[in-house]
């Protein structure tokens, strides 16, 4: 089995948590006057993040006035004591050495608290771990994937793979194309002109999101693609055939591959922002075209050097020497989808 990639969970997989948790919630429920637990029935509240906890621990659950109460000081005693008693489960350490040592990429998803999770990751594991996910509110919980596609942000970003031993640390090249496709919203038909979409405004936009807005910044296209209709599918329209493509993009790519001559870069995709700099310059019309995106879109200093590897790329496709309106236009519009806002 060529395995690529591992994503643990934390509590009860990876670290034998369950004596620090049952301290911390009897210790917050003591703090509140409300009864306390053993830590065998404990065990059966944990798996679902704090608030599921605290909701099994305390008497009704939410409808008690003191639910917030507990939930709160149970996370500043486990932030303060969530090292107390927890350790590796036997044999766990030595299985992610020798994961490491085959090149396996390691990372931790967990429902537990994000603060605690990254805490508990460097003191336990160091290095190991290329990523530690915790609860965010702004994510939804496992087992929806928000959280996994977080883990897989970093190497799709730095295009590297660490690996991580007792005796050092070892990165290597993971550069891949990515290509992903999603439906506009739950029901499918949000945005098609014959109104069948069923989904209210807040299933739309709690669909979008997801997609985290850091790992959207690294998708360089977002391309909505309308159906298609009846007379267009009748149309006799030739399209560019896929020959006429190729020669073009084989020409582009000479381009580049004259322009890095001598440097570990092999086109635009992989630029440094000192050769952004240089290959991407914009005149006047172009300056005040970005800032102009910038302000509408609310871009980021990623898009942004992004949008010029795009439009280097585009006036590459044209056989033009400098970057002009029109391909930082076309390349601002990849950036500008209808849906994905």
């Amino acid at each position: 089995m060529n395995i690529k990639a591992a994503i643990w969970d934390l509590d009860g997989t990876l670290l034998n948590t369950l004596d620090d948790l049952a301290a911390s919630t009897n210790a917050a429920l003591a703090a509140n006057g409300l009864p306390t637990h053993t830590t065998d029935e404990v065990r059966m509240f944990v798996g679902n993040g704090i608030g599921k906890l605290i909701e099994r621990a305390v008497p009704n659950g939410r409808e008690n006035p003191k639910f917030q109460a507990v939930y709160d000081a149970f996370v500043a005693h486990y932030g303060a004591h969530s090292r107390d008693r927890t350790k590796p489960y036997d044999g766990i350490l030595p299985m992610l050495d020798a994961l490491a040592a085959q090149g396996v990429k390691l990372a931790i998803v967990s429902n537990k608290i994000d603060f605690a999770v990254k805490a508990l990751s460097r003191d336990y594991f160091g290095e190991r771990m290329q990523a530690a996910i915790g609860d965010d509110p702004s994510r939804r919980r496992k087992p929806a994937p928000d959280s996994v596609l977080e883990a897989m942000r970093q190497p799709l970003e730095d295009g590297t793979v660490t690996v991580a031993r007792s005796g050092g640390t070892l990165h290597l090249p993971a550069r891949f194309q990515l290509v992903c496709a999603m439906n506009p919203c739950r029901c499918g038909w949000y945005g098609h002109p014959s109104g069948r979409c069923t989904c209210s405004p807040q299933q739309v936009e709690q669909y979008m999101r997801r997609i985290s807005g850091p790992l959207l910044d690294r998708i360089d296209m977002h391309i909505d693609v309308p159906s298609v209709e009846y007379e267009a599918m009748r149309r006799k329209e030739q399209p560019e055939s896929s020959a006429d493509v190729r020669a073009r993009v084989n020409a582009a790519r000479e381009v580049q591959k004259k322009r890095y001559a001598g440097t570990d870069v092999s086109c635009n995709a992989y630029m440094t922002p000192a050769m952004i700099g240089q290959y991407c310059a914009l005149d006047a019309a172009g300056e005040k075209l970005m800032q102009g995106a910038f302000d509408r879109l609310g871009l980021t200093g990623r898009s942004h050097d992004r949008i010029l590897r795009m439009a280097r790329t585009i006036a590459d496709l044209e056989g033009a020497e400098s970057i002009e309106a029109a391909h930082l236009a076309e390349a601002i519009q990849y950036r500008s989808s209808n849906t994905l806002k």
